[in-house]
This record gives structure tokens, C-alpha cells and sequence, in this order.
């Protein structure tokens, strides 16, 4: 695949690079291949990307430097390999997010994180005779000294976690929301290079990440979208996509929730769910809201005596999210308590989703080293 540069004000190509070229062993010419969206790195906060981070259709996340001025003297190198728990080579559509590592200063370098796979031809849709392949989040750290490595990283340099099924009772309303929660293990900076979690639940369900995730305040927040299954009207069932919240420094759980199950207006201890203790969830520090969508303005919920009606036929969404800080707040204008009744979903998942979270580190289209 090419990644092409061209000067925004003049619609001049200013250069085109075969990334294969440049490390022909992590390519397979027998397959398709394509670039997803790029992530810009800008490490002096000026507006000149120095480095971009580009996922492909083979599962190789390329890190391409452009710090040099001469685009004769750029190069690119594969950083990290996705690939499956059956060693097989999951794509990358949708385009990463960077930051500093979390221990920055003490640890250097930067952390990329994306999700694997793809909904772009009816190959993508399941036909109910053969498993999905399990797709995985992924954060993967490019330490300085990987520029000098001649071996790309895999998922066996990762700490993997784990996502459990699990239902939330309102203790008020014995009303049940079914949820996901993560692991929290650890990852041992020293001999590990980041984390990952498989999206196998529900298990053989094909979730996959076709959407850009987003930083904001330490949290990866992205969503993921499962296929209706085995249809003869593929195209207009509806599927089921999920909201979640990550911890980026390890791609497990939060210690305290991240959403209002309960619907009080407070984040607190009522909306926790305590499941699986002995794997170290020992309250809901995730929370996946189902209901999202492909296209957010197509979908609305409502609230009515505390039952998910769904509205002109589609899949329901929790409303009424409250989050601490800067995060999504919808509140009745009037009364100040959280606003149940039909919410547009574009709204919602822009306040949720759109979100950077460095001034160092640009998604947008920046200028390339050098000032011309």
C-alpha cells in the first residue's frame, strides 16, 4: 500500500511511499492490502509531524519517519504485527491515537493504540457457518530503542486482558443492564511492551473496531460493532455496537465506574458490580452500553418507567449518561436531573468520542517537516 503526503495548499504530491518496499518480509502480495486513516505525531507541540503511525489490512502497524526535510531520506518500518489468537493477520481500518507513555518521564517513547478489523464487502459479513475471527484493542508502546530493532512486536510482548460477561441490578429498581467487565493485570514495563484484549465476547460473535477510537484524560474510549449474523437482509439488520472505556496504562478496568448505571446523577459505589473477585474484577470499573450504532444519527432511545424502548425499530441506548469533569453531562434543562427521552446519538457520540488528548500529538492533517 502507498501513504501519500501532499501540500495542503497546493494539492501538490510532495511524495508517495510503498511501505511494502521498505520491509517487503511483513507483506503478502497474494492478498489484498490498504492503509487505514494515519495517526500524526508532533512532539514539539509546533505543528510539524515528525512521525506517523499507519495500521494496514495485513495487521502491520507501520511507523513511518518523515523528521528528516528531504522526503528522499523518510523511511518506514513495521512497529507491531496484529495478529490474532490463530496467528492470523487481523486488519486495521480504522485510524490510531498516540500519547506519551504513561510513566512519562520515566519511561520514553510513545504509546499506540488501535483496534483490528474491518466491515467493507460482503467477505465481512458473517454467513453463519464459519466462526469470525476474534479482533483485538491494542496498546503498543514504541520505546526509543525500537528504531534500532530488526524484529517487529507481536502479542507475545503484551499483557493480555480479559473481558467477562456480567448484569447489573439497580438496587432501587431491580432493573438489569447487561455489561462487560475487564481484568486489570498489571504490565511489567521492564520485560513487557503493552497490553492487548481480544473482543471475544459474546464469544464467535465477530465484534470489530471500524470506528476511530479516542483519548481523553488517561481513558481509551472506542466502540466496537458485532454484524446481525447469518441474514438474507444483511444490509438492513441492525447488528448491536458497544461503547467502552479503557484504562490506557493497561487496557484493563477502572478502580471506581465510568457510568451512571443507576441514573442518580452521582458516580458512585451503587454503580459497581462486583463479579469474578479471583480475576482481580473486583468492581464494575467497565461499563459497555449497547446501542451504538454504524451511523449515530440513525439511532434514539427512550426511557419510559425505567425499561430501553426502542425507537422507529432500533437497537435501544442507554441515555441519561452522567460522567465526572469534562466528560458527557445531559441534564434536564430545568429540573438539573439527568434528562430521560429520545437523545440524537450524533451528538452524543462526538461528546463521548471526539475528544484529543495531548497538544503534542495531532489526527488531523498537519504540516510535514519543515516550514515551505
Amino acid at each position: 500500500p502507498y501513504l501519500y503526503f501532499v501540500n495542503a495548499q497546493t494539492g501538490a504530491l510532495v511524495d508517495k511511499m510503498d511501505l511494502c518496499s521498505q520491509e517487503a518480509s511483513a507483506c503478502d502480495p497474494s492478498l489484498p492490502n490498504g492503509l487505514s486513516g494515519p495517526a500524526l505525531l508532533t512532539p514539539n507541540g509546533d505543528g510539524i509531524v515528525t512521525t506517523v503511525y499507519v495500521g494496514d489490512l495485513q495487521g502491520n502497524l507501520w511507523k513511518v519517519d518523515i523528521s528528516n526535510a528531504s522526503p528522499s531520506k523518510w523511511s518506514a518500518s513495521v512497529l507491531f504485527k496484529a495478529e490474532g489468537p490463530n496467528n492470523q493477520p487481523q486488519p486495521i481500518t480504522t485510524a490510531p491515537v498516540v500519547s506519551l507513555h504513561p510513566l512519562y518521564p520515566a519511561k520514553q517513547g510513545y504509546m499506540v493504540y488501535f483496534g483490528t478489523g474491518k466491515y467493507l464487502g460482503q467477505q465481512d459479513v458473517p454467513n453463519g457457518t464459519t466462526t469470525p475471527q476474534t479482533q483485538t484493542v491494542y496498546g503498543v508502546w514504541d520505546q526509543p530503542t525500537n528504531g534500532n530493532s530488526s524484529t517487529w512486536l507481536t502479542r507475545s510482548n503484551l499483557q493480555a486482558q480479559t473481558l467477562t460477561s456480567g448484569t447489573y441490578t439497580d438496587s432501587a429498581t431491580g432493573a438489569q443492564t447487561n455489561v462487560l467487565l475487564a481484568t486489570t493485570n498489571s504490565v511489567n514495563w521492564n520485560t513487557q511492551s503493552g497490553w492487548y484484549m481480544d473482543l471475544d465476547v459474546p464469544p464467535g460473535g465477530g465484534a470489530r473496531v471500524i470506528k476511530d477510537p479516542s483519548l481523553d484524560g488517561g481513558r481509551l474510549k472506542f466502540t466496537f460493532y458485532v454484524p446481525p449474523g447469518s441474514s438474507s437482509d444483511s444490509c438492513n439488520a441492525p447488528g448491536q455496537s458497544y461503547l467502552m472505556t479503557l484504562n490506557y496504562a493497561n487496557g484493563g478496568a477502572f478502580q471506581s465506574p465510568e457510568f451512571d448505571l443507576d441514573n442518580d446523577g452521582t458516580l458512585n459505589s451503587a454503580d459497581q458490580v462486583g463479579v469474578l473477585r479471583h480475576d482481580r474484577v473486583e468492581g464494575a470499573r467497565l461499563v459497555v452500553l449497547p446501542g451504538l450504532g454504524l451511523d449515530g444519527d440513525e439511532l434514539g432511545a427512550q426511557v419510559l418507567g425505567g425499561d430501553l424502548c426502542p425507537v422507529r425499530g432500533v437497537s435501544p441506548v442507554v441515555t441519561g449518561l452522567m460522567a465526572r469533569h469534562d466528560r458527557l453531562r445531559i441534564v434536564d434543562d430545568v429540573l438539573g436531573r439527568p434528562r430521560h427521552g429520545v437523545h440524537r446519538l450524533d451528538a452524543v457520540a462526538r461528546a463521548i468520542l471526539e475528544h484529543e488528548v495531548m497538544e503534542h500529538v495531532v489526527r488531523r492533517p498537519a504540516r510535514r517537516h519543515g516550514r515551505d
